[in-house]
């Protein structure tokens, strides 16, 4: 592996452990992410399907069920059967719930600020033009392989 390569690795491991959750207030990054997805998903309706969390997070239903736990238990949401197919169930954030919400994204955005602003905006544009070519190549990579996978898979039925 090329130096150039291992710094990459370095870094974005460095940036999984980026810890956002110290700058919320009182709320982990993740369940941010829950209130947040509930707050989209909802935005017609007072209430969101956990069918439509679950694929808007493209996170696994138990761990969604266990933060929707932790928000009612905190008052933040407020979960119940729909009414309209018993299958289904909705979730709403409460008063409490889009309050800190609304306060979490506060925080979110004036850190983001400082850390965009300190930056630059012509880094910043180089930045995600390189990320944008490094994700299209990685996932044409991935494609590519994938299709090699099931071409093999394939000689063996």
């Amino acid at each position: 592996m090329k130096q150039e390569e291992r710094e990459f690795l370095r870094i974005m491991k460095k940036l999984k452990r980026l810890n956002l959750s110290v700058i919320l207030p009182g709320i982990t990054f993740g369940e941010f992410s829950v209130m947040k997805a509930i707050d989209g998903c909802a935005k017609e309706k007072e209430s969101a399907r956990v069918s439509e969390i679950i694929s808007d997070l493209c996170a696994a239903p138990p761990a969604i069920s266990r933060c929707f736990k932790v928000l009612e238990g905190r008052g933040f949401i407020l979960r119940a059967i729909d009414q309209g197919d018993r299958r289904n169930t909705r979730v709403a954030l409460t008063k409490e719930g889009r309050s800190k919400l609304e306060e979490s994204e506060r925080a979110l955005n004036s850190y983001s600020k400082a850390v965009f602003g300190g930056m630059g905006q012509e880094d910043m544009r180089r930045l995600n033009a390189y990320l944008e070519k490094f994700l299209m190549t990685s996932q044409q990579e991935m494609e590519k392989r994938q299709q090699e996978k099931e071409g093999r898979n394939e000689d063996y039925e």
